[in-house]
């Protein structure tokens, strides 16, 4: 079915309705016969344009009702295991609620959702925001297609931050914490890195970013190139990403361990995957690179952190893909998350509820870059 209505949609674009033949199957929300998740980039427009198309050309003027439905956010989080925000009525508003199909046409006319400047402040740092908008009914009885009858605008913004360079035996650490979290046999590790070099220290020692309790992120591990990553999470749990990783390039790393299946995230798309057996894992502490005193130089990455988390539950891919450039602090399961983008000082903060600081004793360990790193949601 939704082939057909793209090859429909496609033929009104090329041909007009007075050259096709009218083969119709009903109504839906323009843009949604692919996909019903569509960006809406807030940065870049303060404004979307909203319309409703008939799958063949109308007879007659038809009405199609229309209206933002922000209950609708808990049913598609539900359906799809994602965790988005409704956007907050203040923030947001629909010039009007009827859209017109003309007799002869089969796109109806237009209307305009505006997020207001004034209001932008109500939406809170790290949450996603998904804003539906649905057709309630149509006047002339042609059917909804129920799969477009809803178009979900995802609230899309570019994040600019700092970060600290880890390049350095100053900042290479064991951080242990006053309040460990309890034994897990789930998690997933995220970390956002950028290379300077991939180059070696020591002839055949591997770089390593960071570990935890039996699990460790390093590269040129077992006389391997030294752009590819390996996955050490126990002796006979080991994964070697796909990726070959390149210097001066920003990435995502989702570790996810469900307690059957070890999986390797780059950027929100799966990169490889194992099967684990299961384990508990105990979150005491966190090193910044490799902190064993007669390894610290000599395994040392050289490159900048963009932010840390560690969660006591495995995450879904759309819940990876939504939550690159940031998250709520508060979201189920987050054991810690470090931002790392302070831009000036020798701690990162815990965002989560937790406050397992990453303390530095020294001062004038961490140097920072300009607030220039972009990340688009």
């Amino acid at each position: 079915m939704k082939h057909r209505i793209i090859y429909i949609v496609m033929l009104f674009t090329l041909f007009g309705c007075k050259e096709m033949v009218e083969c119709g199957d009903g109504i839906l929300m323009t843009g949604t016969a692919s996909n019903n998740l569509v960006k809406f980039p807030i940065d870049e427009q303060d404004m979307y344009t909203i319309s409703v198309t008939s799958t063949a050309c109308v007879e007659s003027d038809v009405k199609v009702h229309i209206a933002i439905d922000t209950d609708l956010v808990e049913e598609y989080n539900r359906d799809m295991g994602t965790i988005f925000y409704p956007v907050p009525d203040e923030v947001c508003t629909l010039d009007n609620s009827d859209v017109v199909i003309s007799a002869g046409q089969a796109v109806s006319s237009a209307e305009t959702i505006s997020i207001l400047a004034d209001k932008r402040d109500l939406l809170v740092e790290g949450r996603s925001y998904l804003l539906p908008v649905t057709i309630l009914h149509v006047d002339a009885g042609l059917p909804v297609i129920e799969s477009g009858r809803t178009i979900f605008l995802k609230l899309s913004k570019s994040v600019y931050f700092s970060a600290p360079y880890v390049g350095t035996t100053n900042t290479t650490k064991k951080f242990e914490f006053d309040n460990p979290a309890e034994p897990m046999t789930q998690y997933t590790w995220e970390l956002k890195f950028k290379a300077e070099n991939f180059k070696r220290n020591s002839a055949n020692e591997p770089i390593r970013i960071g570990s935890w309790y039996n699990n460790m992120l390093r590269f040129g591990e077992g006389g391997a190139s030294t752009n590819i990553l390996e996955v050490y999470a126990g002796t006979e749990k080991k994964l070697i990403a796909n990726t070959q990783f390149t210097p001066g390039v920003w990435y995502m790393l989702s570790v996810v361990n469900d307690g059957r299946t070890l999986t390797l995230y780059v950027n929100g798309e799966k990169d490889n995957s194992r099967t684990v057996s299961t384990d508990e894992y105990v979150f005491s502490y966190y090193d910044v690179g490799m902190t064993e005193s007669l390894y610290q130089a000599r395994q040392l990455f050289h490159g900048w952190c963009g932010g840390i988390r560690i969660w006591s539950r495995a995450l879904s891919q759309r819940e990876i893909k939504n939550n690159l450039c940031s998250v709520d602090p508060d979201a189920v399961g987050l054991e810690a998350y470090w931002p790392m983008n302070e831009g000036s000082g020798d701690v990162f903060r815990d965002m989560s509820p937790n406050q397992r600081h990453l303390v530095y004793e020294k001062e004038g360990v961490v140097e920072w870059t300009e607030v220039n790193n972009k990340c688009v949601e």
